[in-house]
């Protein structure tokens, strides 16, 4: 069912309360595997296992044991050459599953090691004297080709890295007629489409063949097993399609599930007034003159220092329930030079500087995090330079859960109970503010379906710039103006004394109630509410946000006011155009997009990554994934780092992630 270099696979659980086995399905993760827990409600794989130890461990749940030990060996495939010679074998294992090489030495002994052997065709005699007119069913693993020769058809794998196809081997299909039979995963159809393109070339026939019935990741034994019989197979081969087919609709464009129309979006719908002392404009007037970056970075810069400073001390009520004036924001642009970085950094100077307090630290362990909000409060702001890093960061062990905790802190419970190892930690109160930025060709190869319609990153406004936004270049910008910088401080400091309940006045309600249920009707056309109803969903609690931060921007009050509403529907609308900008070109990717995102995924998860493992776990043919790996260094994605090896005369090719 699979070759022999695997990147998922089944392990069993001894749970030891229980005194039960339980099966969970693991992925490769460096030198360990990680799998969804099946103790506890998991969503990001935090169940560790060490196959070598054949130990597991959960860190959220601190829950752990050893897999149950029943390995045995249940299959050997002899691999002989063209000459009838026998290089090595292969062992197949069960509990849990797995493949080994082995070899005889010199006395006749078997030594498990695949250093240095040949790898071969399985089954390559048998193959080289079959009539060139057999059809020959190419399939996965040797079991697929043991029980597709015992029906009377000839059969053959190749067993390594999936997808590295040694081109020399093309030669013993000339003129063959091949049937190619994947795995029913996508891993399987990926490695069989590299084959074809291979053997495309010489063959005097191609076929595809995925057969019916199959479950997720189950082959052609499993159809056998189920009772498929040569008379049925032969009527399937008949009836496959020829690969080329197979091949171009393979290469086109991946579609979206559904069709997005372009809403309209009214931005400015409103004409606004902004008073000479409104606390936005006078950040505005500091900042702008010292940075060439688009306006709306300022505004939302601004937004986030008063709803940092508010500190859970100002709400508003919807039904029972309070709802606290945070902000989660990511900033995005198109490159470096729309100064993302820069503008966030001239906010966080002025919380560092005169609000530390208020400042979270950006790098922490889940653990640390628990630590620091119990001794010194969990109010505050969060500020990553480069969302990414984040991102890539919440992959490790040891912050294995964090995103769910921060989207549970998110709506202010008036406390979180966490459990990490023997500590019970309780954050009580918490207000948690959110800044970030990323660019927008980051965000288009990293996010996922799930990214999109999970919790976390519908949680946040997102900012977008694009070229109109872009101000022209300032080759010198001016020096801070402290006596503008003063000012805005002096209002900033003001907002201490504000405390309650916001309250909003008749016409701010009318503006609201009118603009809430067209945005309403929008989110419930089909075209949205299967992709992005969780981000459009949370905008109506979040313009409510922005009017009361306007307002007291404005006044420093919280009866808020038909003037601050009308802002905050501006910004709202323009928030709506950039969750459509952002996920209507995450749709459609085309397949070259969608290998180049894998390729990268790799190097990104490793930061450096050595060539053949790129090969090993990208299922690409050499010369295709050479040619992603040279446009992704043309698109300064990533660099290729050469290291000769004097003692074993050779270079080391490695490639490296650009933040």
């Amino acid at each position: 069912m699979s070759s022999i270099e695997i990147t998922e696979q089944e392990f069993e659980l001894w749970d030891s309360e229980a005194q039960k086995v339980v099966k969970v399905t693991a992925k490769k993760s460096g030198s360990e595997w990680k799998a969804l827990c099946p103790f506890h409600d998991d969503h990001d794989p935090s169940l560790s296992i060490n196959a070598e130890k054949r130990v597991w461990y959960c860190y959220p749940c601190e829950k752990g044991g050893a897999l149950y030990n029943k390995r045995r060996e249940v299959a050997t495939y002899d691999h002989y050459d063209e000459n009838g010679n026998l290089p090595y074998q292969i062992v197949r294992y069960e509990h849990p599953k797995g493949f080994s090489y082995r070899t005889k030495d010199k006395n006749g002994n078997w030594v498990y090691n695949a250093k240095d052997i040949k790898k071969i065709l399985y089954r390559l005699p048998e193959l080289i004297k079959a009539p060139k007119d057999k059809p020959v069913l190419f399939v996965e693993g040797g079991k697929d080709v043991d029980n597709v020769r015992d029906l009377g058809f000839e059969a053959t794998t190749y067993f390594l890295v999936k997808g590295i196809w040694p081109d020399e081997y093309k030669e013993y299909f000339k003129d063959r007629i091949v049937v190619l039979c994947p795995d029913n995963d996508e891993t399987g159809r990926n490695y069989s489409i590299n084959i074809g393109k291979s053997l495309s070339e010489v063959v005097r026939q191609l076929k595809w063949l995925e057969l019916p019935g199959l479950g997720d990741k189950e082959d052609i034994s499993d159809w056998i097993e189920r009772g498929g019989t040569a008379e049925e197979l032969q009527k399937l081969i008949d009836a496959a399609p020829d690969f080329s087919e197979v091949l171009a609709e393979y290469n086109k464009p991946v579609e979206p599930d559904i069709k997005i129309e372009k809403p309209v979006f009214e931005k400015n719908k409103f004409e606004v007034d902004i008073p000479e002392d409104d606390i936005i404009k006078l950040y505005f007037d500091y900042a702008s003159p010292t940075i060439d970056s688009p306006d709306i970075y300022q505004e939302v810069c601004a937004i986030m220092l008063i709803s940092t400073l508010l500190a859970r001390r100002v709400y508003f009520v919807l039904g029972t329930h309070k709802v606290y004036t945070n902000i989660w924001a990511a900033i995005f642009a198109p490159s470096t030079t729309y100064r993302k970085s820069t503008s966030i950094s001239i906010a966080k100077n002025i919380i560092r500087t005169w609000f530390k307090d208020y400042l979270i630290p950006e790098e922490f362990s889940q653990e640390a995090l628990m630590q620091y909000f119990t001794k010194n409060g969990s109010k505050g702001i969060l500020i990553w330079s480069e969302f990414g890093a984040f991102l890539a960061s919440c992959q490790k062990q040891y912050m294995s859960g964090i995103k769910e905790f921060l989207s549970d802190i998110y709506d202010c419970p008036d406390y979180k109970k966490r459990i990490l190892k023997e500590s019970t930690y309780t954050v009580e109160e918490p207000y948690i503010n959110i800044l970030t930025a990323t660019t927008l060709d980051w965000f288009l190869r990293s996010i996922e379906a799930s990214d999109i319609m999970g919790g976390f990153l519908a949680r946040f406004i997102y900012i977008v710039a694009t070229k109109k936004d872009k101000k022209k270049l300032i080759p010198f910008p001016e020096r801070p103006d402290d006596e503008k910088l003063n000012r805005f401080l002096k209002y900033l400091t003001e907002l201490g004394p504000l405390e309650g309940e916001a309250i909003f006045d008749d016409e701010s309600k009318k503006i609201y109630e009118e603009w809430i249920t067209s945005h309403e009707k929008a989110i419930d056309k089909e075209s949205f509410t299967q992709t992005i109803a969780g981000f459009f969903g949370r905008l109506g609690t979040t313009c409510l946000k922005l009017a009361v931060i306007f307002q007291i921007s404005e006044e420093l009050k919280i009866h808020v006011k038909a003037n601050a509403m009308k802002r905050a529907v501006n910004f709202a609308e323009q928030l709506k155009e950039n969750i459509y900008l952002l996920l209507s070109d995450k749709i459609g990717f085309s397949r070259e997009e969608r290998e180049k995102k894998k390729i990268l995924e790799l190097v990104q998860e490793r930061g450096i990554i050595d060539r053949s493992m790129l090969l090993r776990y990208s299922g690409m043919k050499s010369k295709t994934l050479d040619e992603y790996l040279n446009t992704l260094m043309e698109e300064g994605r990533i660099e290729k780092i050469e290291t000769r090896i004097s003692y074993r005369n050779r270079t080391k090719t490695e490639y490296k992630f650009i933040n």
